[in-house]
This record gives structure tokens, sequence and C-alpha cells, in this order.
């Protein structure tokens, strides 16, 4: 085994640790302005807001399952 990886190799693993960390950012972020919402909406809108956020994932995820194999999927 090569003790010196590619740099692409090297590139690649730090983009994807950047890219990940960018994920988890709006979610810490807005972690702490959930408890003013809460007080603003109440819990059940707060849920009700929050479980709308996901419809559109869910939907694309439906999209792409259902895509068929060969078929690329077009670009936004």
């Amino acid at each position: 085994m090569n003790p010196n990886p590619p740099e692409a190799l090297c590139d690649a693993a730090s983009q994807y640790a950047l890219l990940t960390s960018l994920c988890a950012l709006p979610g810490s972020l807005l972690a702490g302005a959930s408890g003013f919402a809460i007080e603003r909406l109440g819990f059940e809108w707060f849920f009700v807001a929050t479980s709308l956020i996901g419809v559109p994932v869910a939907v694309l995820a439906w999209y792409v399952w259902r895509a068929p194999e060969g078929r690329p999927i077009p670009a936004a």
C-alpha cells in the first residue's frame, strides 16, 4: 500500500469534511432560535412548520427512487 495517497484523494477527503460540516451548520445556528419560535407559535404549530420543511426532501427522494436506472436525472 502506498504510504502517500494521491493528492486528489486528499482533496476529496477535505472537501467531504468541509461539506459535511456545512450541512450541520444551519441546524446548529437555528437550534438556539427554536425556543423563541416555540414561544411565539406554540409547540403544535412549530411541529407542523418543521415537519413541512421535510416535504420537498421527501418528494425529491421519491422522484429519484422512481427514476429508471438508465435515464439520467435532469439537473435543476
